[in-house]
Parts: C-alpha cells; structure tokens; sequence
C-alpha cells in the first residue's frame, strides 16, 4: 500500500491544521492485528481509524479513498504519525514522526538494494541494524534477537521492535532546556530550521553519517509549539550527553508533556493564563505555587510554551522571581 506523490501531499496538508504525535506500540500492533499478510482493505483500516480515537470523518474519508494496493505501508506510516490519534498519550514510549520518518524509509531503501517487495529477510535486517543504527552493542545484539527465527520482516514489526529496545536517554537539564527555550523565542509559524539542526547535529549518533542528512532535513508540516512538545521528548530520549543536576528525566517530561497537553484546552500548543491556573489549582497542592495565580492575574495576554512549562517543573517549588523569568517576553 502506497500513497502516489500528490495524494501524500495533499494528505499531509489535510493533517496541518491537527498536531503531531508519532506512533505508539498499540498503534503499530494494532496495524498488524488487523492486517492479513500484512495486507490492509479500506474496511480493515476503517475499523483501525475508529479503535484509535480517529474519528474525523473527513481524515477517515481522505485515507480510504487515496489506498492503493500494494506490499508496503511506507508512506502511510508517514502520514499516519501526522494525524491526531485519540488513543495517544505523551506518557506512554512512542515513536516521534522524526523516528517514523527516519526509520521507515531507512528500512525502505534497504528493501530496494534487494528483492523490492516490502520485506527484509534476516540478512538484510541485520545488516541496517548494525551498519544504519549507531546504537549500542548490546542493544544490537537485542533487536537482532528477535528476529532471529523470522524469514521475512516487515516495516510494522520492525518499528514494533525499535520502538521496544529504544534507549530511554538522559532527560534534559537547566542548560539543555534553556538551549530548547531559544527556539520557543525565536519561532515564528514554524520552528527555527536551523537552530533545530544545530540541536539535531548532537544526536548523530542515532543513526550512522549516510543517515544524518535525513534526520537533518527538517520539513515543518505542524505549527511551531505543537511540535516543540515532540521535540523536546525526543531531544531527552536521545540525549547521552549527559545531565547537570537539577535535571528531568525522559520519563518526566514526557509526563509533563502529557499534563500540559491535558490543561491545553484549544490545542494550540501554548497554556494561556487561564488554562496555566487551571493546571496550578489541579495539579499542585504546594500553596505558593497556588498564590502564583493571583500574583501574576495580570499577565493574562501572556502564553506559557511546552518549554516554559518544562522549566517550571524542573524548579519544582516554582519560586515566583523564576516564573516571573519564564513569562518575560523579553528574554
């Protein structure tokens, strides 16, 4: 199954004015619970949409009538990872669409060198892993285990199992966040492309050089704070460099992505007053954090992005100078 050039396109513009997410495990299983041979009809995929919380009618309309047949999910998977999926959870380990994006046309290009049908046998899945990916050994030795008894692999269970042995990384620290907080400065509709591959050129070890450049690419389909809040999951789960005390692990802040994407109410990717002091009052039992609703009411014009927030867990007992910082247009 493959989406033609113009209809990825014109489904990709479709998804826009949504948000991005990537793929979590019960998202790629629930693809291969349904499939058949790995083969997908537009009624199967209807009941998938349906089980993920997909249920604008306009997206289901768009992706059954744009299905062609065919052994491959490549492009879709893509697409997929764009679209607001109702079932996902910021908590849970996911792929971010830079990971979909990567990962799939990684196993694409190796599928082509070979017999082009969709698959990898054994040969070939060992050798992406272990020349494409630039991870540890032992984590190799793992993802090559469980295939080991498979004679063809498809990019479902392939992504299945990356996404089940991926490293959970350091977290972020006061200086890498505030690193993240210039692209919360700078942005504009989208984020800042090149201080976004000045951040990604730290992670080249993901994958190996001849990779780089396609995790470097940066195409922007998603507005500039919505994506902000993969980004700096993604930056934490892939980050080895190491963390300064005080620091978040990647655990939490994807749990912070998570609280701050619940209290987002119009899904804009930014916390206004009022929804910063409904998170406050729910969330927080510390009183002082409590009095900063009514220290800071009149800076109710002012918007709180996914990195701001971040910095305000990370202080924890959120000292009024700091967040006073955090909502200062001028930093």
């Amino acid at each position: 199954m493959h989406f033609k050039i113009v209809v990825l396109f014109s489904v990709l513009n479709f998804f826009t004015a949504t948000w991005s997410f990537g793929l979590g495990l019960r998202h790629i299983n629930g693809l291969i619970d349904i499939s058949e041979n790995f083969c997908i009809n537009n009624r199967m995929i209807e009941t998938y949409f349906v089980s993920e919380g997909i249920t604008n009618s306009d997206q289901i309309t768009t992706l059954k009538r744009n299905l062609d047949e065919d052994t491959t999910l490549s492009e879709f998977l893509i697409s997929l990872a764009y679209c607001n999926k109702g079932t996902f959870s910021f908590a849970e380990k996911s792929l971010s669409t830079y990971e979909v994006k990567l990962f799939v046309r990684m196993f694409v290009a190796q599928d082509k060198k070979g017999k082009h049908d969709g698959f990898l046998n054994r040969y070939e899945l060992q050798k992406l892993i272990g020349k494409g990916f630039n991870l540890k050994k032992n984590i190799k030795k793992l993802i090559k285990s469980e295939f080991k008894d498979k004679k063809r692999i498809h990019v479902l269970t392939y992504l299945a199992v990356i996404l089940k042995h991926k490293p959970l990384g350091s977290g972020l620290d006061e200086e890498q966040i505030d690193e993240c907080h210039i692209l919360c400065d700078s942005y504009d509709q989208f984020l800042d492309s090149e201080y976004q591959q000045h951040l990604f050129g730290s992670l080249k070890h993901i994958v190996s050089k001849k990779y780089v450049n396609d995790l470097l690419d940066i195409h922007h389909v998603h507005p500039a704070p919505l994506e902000l809040k993969e980004l700096v999951i993604f930056w934490a789960e892939y980050n080895e460099a190491g963390v300064k005390v005080p620091f978040l692990t990647t655990e939490e802040v994807r749990n912070a992505m998570a609280q701050f994407t619940k209290f987002d109410q119009d899904k804009d990717g930014l916390l206004n007053f009022e929804e910063f002091s409904n998170l406050v009052v729910e969330e927080y039992s510390d009183p002082d954090a409590k009095a900063l609703i009514k220290t800071f009411n009149p800076l109710k014009s002012r918007l709180m992005c996914a990195v701001m927030f971040l910095k305000v867990k990370l202080l924890n007992d959120v000292p009024r100078k700091t967040l006073a910082m955090l909502w200062d247009d001028d930093k």
